[in-house]
């Protein structure tokens, strides 16, 4: 049993469970020293992903054949001698990746998405292996051979929208367009794991962690 001086004692931080049993971690004080908050994987999950549905995990990756064919073109003395990238980088994946959401947002599928290696790089540019390291969509079980069947076919169906990506500078559509013309699909997409709605919630509930930190210049302590 609690003392009463424990009772009535004010909590910086309050971790506990909601009527769902979902653990949620709230700051009661208005302290610029530290922080606390869900870590954006697990509030965008616990935000987006209703029960009593299945949901598919779906990798999407750069496609190791468009890597290798622009790799290739890259090399070749026309680019070498502009000093200009011919790469499958960050960016292009990027590019890939808006136009996928936008097409699926128009063909009513749900694609609550989140990288599976979050970039930290000070401001300046992404790894350059970044495009191979996969990017997860949590889809609706039953719209996850559509979701796959648009992820490969941006080529296609989803040409429009990569060009509204690129607008107005179009500094990838080279690459854009070479992979098109020789009708190598950018993106491979791989499906996953299948659980319940429920199920998932749990899973977000217990393994994914929240964030405390520390404003380290906020001055020294007492």
């Amino acid at each position: 049993m609690m003392t009463k001086a424990a009772q009535e004692y004010k909590w910086d931080f309050v971790l506990k469970a909601d009527a769902r049993g979902v653990f949620r971690f709230k700051q009661q004080g208005g302290f610029d020293t530290w922080s606390s908050g869900d870590s954006g994987h697990r509030e965008l999950l616990l935000r987006t992903i209703p029960s009593g549905c299945q949901y598919t995990f779906v990798s999407t990756v750069a496609n190791p054949a468009a890597i290798d064919a622009l790799l290739r073109e890259h090399e070749k003395e026309e680019h070498r001698a502009k000093d200009r990238d011919f790469l499958f980088d960050a960016g292009l994946m990027q590019t890939y990746l808006n136009a996928l959401a936008r097409v699926a947002q128009e063909k009513g599928i749900a694609d609550v998405s989140y990288h599976l290696v979050e970039c930290s790089s000070a401001g300046s540019h992404p790894h350059w292996e970044a495009a191979q390291w996969p990017v997860m969509h949590v889809i609706p079980s039953q719209q996850e051979d559509r979701f796959r069947t648009i992820a490969h076919s941006l080529n296609t169906i989803g040409y429009k929208q990569v060009l509204a990506m690129e607008k107005p500078q179009n500094y990838r559509l080279p690459q854009v367009d070479f992979l098109r013309n020789h009708g190598i699909s950018p993106l491979r997409a791989e499906k996953h794991v299948t659980v319940g709605g429920d199920t998932l919630v749990q899973l977000v509930n217990v393994l994914l962690p929240f964030s405390y930190s520390r404003n380290e210049h906020s001055g020294s302590e007492d």
